[in-house]
């Protein structure tokens, strides 16, 4: 009995296929953000604030676009503190280490059992100074990982809200990553 030509030869090509090792993945990550930290104390002295907005764009991540709220707020005078963390998607614009703009309101409900806080964001941040850069590649023996990434200070201008009282911005920058992962 013969075997058909066809057989042989599809039998033929499919052996160098299963000699193959799997192709490798690449998975690219670049975004850009505007972080701001910020801080207030009662006018009695008993509760402090604490805050730092991150408001990011980026591509291919799994952290979503948009302004992302978190901080803490401590009464030394009733001896209570509440945690609390927010996100809202969008209200961000950022070009690069040059300018960043949100205009956003972010609900930031507790995790600690106290009160919700509401952000009311309107800030502007302006590159200032030198440009800090850095780069890193990590190999595992399953995946090369290359990250860069660039900040810059920056001076910020507009006002930031929380349930109505105005938060001081104690330190801002901006910043830009850029990375890829090659599985193996």
């Amino acid at each position: 009995m013969r075997t058909p030509a066809v057989v042989v030869v599809v039998a033929l090509a499919a052996i160098p296929l299963a000699a193959r090792p799997a192709a490798a993945g690449v998975t690219l990550v670049r975004g850009s953000g505007a972080i701001a930290s910020l801080s207030h104390t009662s006018a009695d002295g008993c509760v402090h604030t604490v805050a730092e907005i991150a408001a990011v764009q980026g591509a291919g991540g799994e952290v979503a676009s948009g302004v992302y709220v978190t901080g803490s707020q401590e009464d030394v005078c009733a001896g209570t503190g509440n945690g609390f963390a927010g996100y809202s998607p969008g209200g961000f614009t950022g070009v690069g280490l040059l300018f960043g703009r949100v205009h956003a309101t972010v609900a930031a409900p507790s995790y600690s059992g106290g009160a919700d806080v509401t952000f009311a964001i309107d800030l502007t941040w302006l590159g200032a100074g030198p440009i800090s850069r850095s780069h890193d590649v990590w190999d595992d023996g399953s995946a090369i990982t290359v990250q860069w990434n660039a900040s810059r200070a920056a001076i910020t201008a507009g006002s930031v809200m929380a349930d109505g009282v105005a938060l001081d911005v104690d330190g801002a920058l901006l910043a830009r990553e850029l990375s890829a992962t090659i599985s193996r």
